[in-house]
């Protein structure tokens, strides 16, 4: 799935115009009507569309959109990790992540990202990508720009943005965006590069990342290792009537970082890796960022691993929203955290115990029922203490 690099660079402007009087029908990404400021370049799969940006006769900025099959389950946030991870940090030099926020894109949920980089030449450009999907099919729109232009160039992009459809779509004749008022012939910095951006055209070919080669597992430990800080005390609770509801059936998945031989879970990001108990079956792997487990004593056991703080955020509050907290105690050993436990009652009181390793930014979620508690401490303790860092 690594996008937007390559080695192949485009010497010679190719002309290609599009055509205002309608555009062909489309299966998946359609663009709706462009103005004449938009130059169609030759595109090579997965890039779709490839288009510059033409003002006052030099190249303003450079818009690709990739179509993909997605074959595992994931959200808009996740696939623009991977895509984060994949295509924008190993494709382009000096990637400095900016800004991340949910829209959405031909009606679809939608995650838009910023980011900055440089040239071999010395310029900063930045650019927005935007990843959504639909079925198993993933799709990213990129536009990149110098940096110095881009806000001028904005009602440029959301005006190709908000034209997308999805599915089978005629243009209709004589629409086009709206264009903004043109960059100056003659910045008061470095002129805009011409005839292009520098940037390379052909993708560089790399397996989708379900087909990601995986590292090689960490052994699994032969003896016990260092057991982690003593697990809280649950208190009792008052007897009363159970709270309607329980925990859903969740349908199985195939893996992509999961060693069954070893029982070892491999953090998609590289972080860390998490040994799992002896009696384990995997239910459901949501990649980037989430895999769960059927654990001993009729246990989930959910492993999450959040990539930025307002992240980490998120998914804690998710995971003890109406819970009730009893409080923490450290993990000991060479890895710094807590565990926190929580109760819930539904059909039956529940317990939640949340690890949460600060250096790997890691979380280990299990969630059992209460009168398990006691029993099934030994084989928690010793899941937490084989959390290691990769």
């Amino acid at each position: 799935m690594k996008r937007f690099g390559g080695v192949a660079f485009l010497g010679v402007l190719c002309a290609v115009l599009l055509c205002v009087t309608g555009l062909p029908a489309h299966a998946g990404l359609n663009l709706g009507g462009l103005s004449d400021e938009w130059v169609e370049q030759p595109a090579e799969a997965p890039i779709k569309y490839f288009y510059y940006l033409m003002k006052e006769g030099n190249v303003a900025a450079e818009f690709r959109a990739v179509e993909e099959k997605v074959a595992i389950k994931i959200n808009p946030q996740g696939y623009l990790k991977l895509v984060q991870q994949n295509s924008l940090k190993t494709g382009f030099a000096n990637y400095a992540p900016g800004e991340t926020t949910e829209t959405a894109v031909a009606g679809e949920k939608a995650a838009r990202h910023d980011f900055t980089f440089t040239l071999d030449s010395g310029a900063k450009l930045k650019g927005r990508v935007y990843c959504f999907l639909k079925g198993q099919e993933g799709y990213t729109a990129l536009f990149v720009g110098l940096e110095e232009f881009f806000v001028k160039l904005e009602p440029d992009f959301e005006a190709v943005v908000n034209g997308m459809t999805l599915g089978d779509a005629v243009v209709p004749s004589g629409v086009f965006a709206a264009s903004p008022t043109p960059v100056p012939a003659t910045p008061t910095k470095a002129p805009l590069p011409k005839p292009s951006l520098g940037l390379p055209v052909a993708p560089t070919k790399a397996p989708a990342p379900t087909e990601a080669p995986k590292p090689e597992p960490t052994a699994a430990p032969t003896s016990a290792p260092a057991v982690s800080g003593d697990l809280p005390d649950l208190t009792p609770e008052a007897s009363g009537d159970a709270k309607p509801g329980g925990m859903p059936a969740l349908p199985e998945d195939k893996s992509t970082f999961w060693s069954p031989e070893t029982r070892q879970y491999e953090d998609p990001m590289a972080r860390s890796v998490v040994t799992l108990p002896e009696t384990i079956e995997l239910k459901e792997e949501i990649l980037p960022d989430e895999v769960i487990f059927k654990g001993p004593d009729a246990s989930e056991i959910r492993l999450l691993f959040p990539v930025t703080e307002k992240d980490l955020a998120n998914r804690l509050d998710e995971q003890t929203k109406e819970w009730k907290n009893h409080g923490s105690s450290p993990i000991s050993g060479e890895l710094a955290g807590s565990i926190t436990l929580y109760s819930k009652t539904e059909t039956v009181r529940k317990v939640r115990l949340i690890a949460h390793y600060k250096d790997i930014q890691t979380l280990v979620v299990v969630t059992l029922a209460a009168a398990d508690y006691d029993k099934a401490k030994p084989w928690i303790q010793r899941l937490f203490a084989d959390v290691k860092k990769k």
